[in-house]
């Protein structure tokens, strides 16, 4: 009986192989076997191998099967728990692809000293990044600022997701240069961290000029009403924004005020989630002129704040 690694052996124009949440390690030789028949794929241009386990002795064959393609672009390794000692293989893998424009690095628990491995000896050079994933690694912000360093070269991120991971304000310099200098980015995720006012005003202040923003995502953080000026500045000038979540974090009026005050300038906002904050009736009244000002916001989330029902 042919097995999947014999006809994937045989195969010689394969281009993209996806085989997500398969574990390679449950019973036999067979995932390795998977990984083995890799090799000599010259043509191989996208790799999805998320949740399948690709660790240890896994992750080094992977390794030995791929490191030498270098027409590789997308490549896909969500959740298979690779830990910091994994990132050399990975670092390796990548090493050569200089066309390598998607990363998806995603709840592999690397931590700081692995994110700082791969962008020493893996980010370094890719200069065609596109999307690039690093959600819940345990990632701090000596880490990120070694990432950005590394990327400095490359100006093409639309996609950057940094959700669940260890950042607050500082330092925070080197993310910010980065932000900076992508006129294509698209989306930003940094969800479920501990950034401040502080790290939000630099933030922000990096992304105002960002001409095709559409999507930030700062829920779960620990913002507060020390950014309504930035977050004005923010919504009014950035035309391109079409939806901003904002909630789980510690706004008061004032900065709610503002926010509603930059939707009213911004006509162009769809979402608005503000819910989970600290904003009473007088934050809500501003809202309501937003609602009968604006024609485009349809999804807008107050919930869970301090309103009280009689004044609204």
């Amino acid at each position: 009986m042919q097995t999947l690694a014999d006809g994937l052996k045989e195969n010689k124009v394969l281009t993209d192989f996806f085989f997500t949440h398969n574990d390679l390690q449950a019973g036999g030789d067979g995932g390795l076997g998977v990984l083995k028949s890799l090799a000599n794929k010259k043509d191989l241009r996208s790799l999805a191998l998320n949740s399948c386990n690709v660790n240890g002795e896994y992750l080094q064959e992977l390794e030995n099967s791929i490191a030498q393609n270098t027409e590789l672009k997308e490549l896909y390794l969500f959740a298979n728990r690779i830990g910091p000692d994994g990132s050399k293989q990975i670092s390796a893998i990548i090493k050569n692809k200089a066309k390598l424009t998607t990363l998806g690095l995603s709840n592999n628990k690397l931590n700081d000293t692995g994110c700082i491995e791969l962008a020493q000896n893996g980010l370094v050079g890719k200069r065609f990044l596109i999307k690039l994933s690093f959600e819940n690694n345990g990632m701090g912000n000596t880490a990120l600022e070694a990432v950005s360093a590394s990327l400095m070269d490359c100006t093409s991120i639309q996609e950057l997701y940094l959700y669940n991971n260890e950042l607050d304000d500082d330092p925070i310099e080197n993310f910010c240069e980065l932000l900076s200098k992508q006129v294509d980015i698209y989306s930003l995720g940094l969800e479920m961290n501990r950034i401040g006012y502080k790290g939000i005003d630099l933030i922000l202040k990096a992304l105002v000029n960002a001409p095709k923003l559409e999507k930030l995502f700062l829920n779960n953080n620990e913002i507060n009403v020390q950014a309504a000026e930035t977050l004005y500045e923010f919504i009014s000038k950035t035309k391109s924004l079409k939806e901003l979540r904002i909630s789980n974090n510690s706004l008061e009026d004032l900065a709610g005020l503002k926010l509603a005050e930059g939707i009213i300038e911004n006509d162009q906002l769809r979402v608005c989630h503000v819910g989970s904050n600290k904003l009473s009736s007088d934050a809500a009244e501003k809202f309501a002129e937003a609602l009968s000002k604006t024609h485009n916001l349809k999804d807008l989330d107050l919930s869970n704040n301090l309103f009280i029902m009689d004044e609204l």
